[in-house]
């Protein structure tokens, strides 16, 4: 029984892990996540499917904040056509960051 409550433990841990990590990459624990690693090679349409987030409504926080972007050109390209880079899109939204100028 004790090496069940430990594995228990164990899980917590993971979570509690899993989530200082989240606040560390973004400073806070922000809804809608950083990939960790080629956040820039994914499209929007790819991230959302991957981390289970609603494309449509993804697209209406952007659109709000002045940001268009094609759902299937990568991150990369769209933000450097903004002039932001792919962690700012996820600033907009998360509403840690700005909108598009002009």
């Amino acid at each position: 029984m004790e090496d069940l409550e430990r594995s228990d433990n164990q899980r917590l841990i993971a979570l509690d892990y899993d989530a200082a990590a989240r606040i560390q990459a973004t400073g806070s624990e922000a809804r809608f996540q950083r990939s960790l690693s080629r956040l820039g090679q994914l499209t929007l349409a790819s991230y959302a499917e991957q981390y289970g987030y609603d494309l449509a409504e993804m697209q209406a926080i952007l659109a709000a904040a002045g940001y268009a972007l094609d759902p299937d050109a990568r991150l990369r390209d769209e933000a450097s056509r903004l002039g932001t880079d792919p962690e700012g899109i996820l600033e907009v939204l998360n509403g840690t960051g700005g909108g598009a100028e002009g």
